[in-house]
């Protein structure tokens, strides 16, 4: 993706347990990934895994950078 387009990136298909802060992971996720110089289409990738990840633990547990491999 660039400023001049828009795509769909498809999700991860989980089994949710607990959804609670799933949007404050992806968008810290975005972040490193940005931070990280990953192009934006990589980033939300990255940022989507580590929620799909998130949501499949009860509270607030983002996932390890060991896990987003």
């Amino acid at each position: 993706m660039s400023e001049n387009h828009t795509g769909l990136i498809p999700g991860f298909k989980v089994n949710p347990v607990d959804t609670t802060a799933a949007g404050d992971v992806f968008n810290g996720a975005l972040a490193v990934a940005i931070s990280e110089g990953k192009d934006l289409n990589d980033a939300v990738v990255f940022a989507n895994k580590a929620a799909s990840i998130s949501v499949t633990r009860m509270e607030l547990r983002p996932p390890h950078h060991i896990e987003m491999k």
